[in-house]
């Protein structure tokens, strides 16, 4: 019985036993990556450097909007629908407060005649901070579409998310824009709450420093051939 034991034991022990491997090897594995200068590893790089808005606050790429709602300059670009508030945001900083009505969505929209002007082959992203005081769900993001003529080309909505443990305190977001129609040639953002029924509990939620941000350039240094690290070593090419 001993001995059958002792046999299983050592069997597992060369199951696990991790094999030298060498440099040459790990070169040609790298060089037959499939996915190394793909659209879908663009994409995941991407979606890495957004990273570096919701970990340290850090804005990534060219900046084609930014909002802070520092002053009532707002107003010229953005309407406000239902019931919202311009408050101060407790950091030093101003901020939306959208509070739910019932019959309708209460939002805070960019205006259409601010429509930021994209290029639809580079990888574009959308970046915004919430809240929700009373810990519940915070306003969601709806991305508008439009072509050469100001016509909507499609839309999509998508949710944000906080910090489960602190809902009240601040929460970046960063989200990569996705399923661009044909034709696209600007968006427009806006940031709803739910509306008021019988059926459905909706709180209010805080919205501030938005911004949206070409991340071409960002994406270029990771496959160009004068940037071979990490992708974590953007945040140092930042300004």
């Amino acid at each position: 019985m001993c001995g059958a034991l002792c046999a299983l034991s050592s069997l597992a022990a060369e199951s696990y036993e991790l094999a030298p491997v060498s440099e040459a090897r790990v070169r040609e594995a790298l060089a037959s990556d499939p996915a190394a200068g793909t659209k879908g590893a663009e994409i995941r790089t991407a979606n890495k450097i957004l990273g570096q808005w919701e970990k340290m606050g850090k804005v990534p790429g060219k900046v084609l909007l930014e909002e802070t709602f520092a002053d009532a300059s707002w107003r010229k670009s953005w309407i406000p629908k239902g019931k919202t508030e311009w408050i101060d945001d407790g950091r030093g900083g101003k901020c939306q407060r959208i509070h739910p009505v019932r019959g309708m969505n209460s939002l805070v929209e960019l205006k259409l005649e601010k429509r930021v002007a994209i290029d639809t082959t580079h990888p574009i992203g959308v970046l915004f901070e919430v809240r929700t005081p009373e810990r519940y769900k915070p306003p969601y993001c709806r991305i508008d579409f439009f072509d050469r003529d100001g016509k909507q080309r499609g839309c999509y909505q998508f949710r944000s998310v906080t910090d489960v443990t602190q809902p009240q305190l601040f929460q970046r977001n960063a989200h990569l824009v996705q399923n661009i129609p044909g034709g696209t040639v600007s968006m427009t953002v806006m940031f709803p709450v739910g509306s008021l029924n019988e059926k459905r509990v909706e709180k209010v939620g805080d919205l501030a420093n938005v911004r949206i941000v070409d991340l071409a350039d960002a994406v270029a240094l990771v496959f160009g051939p004068e940037f071979t690290g990490r992708v974590e070593q953007i945040a140092d090419q930042m300004p």
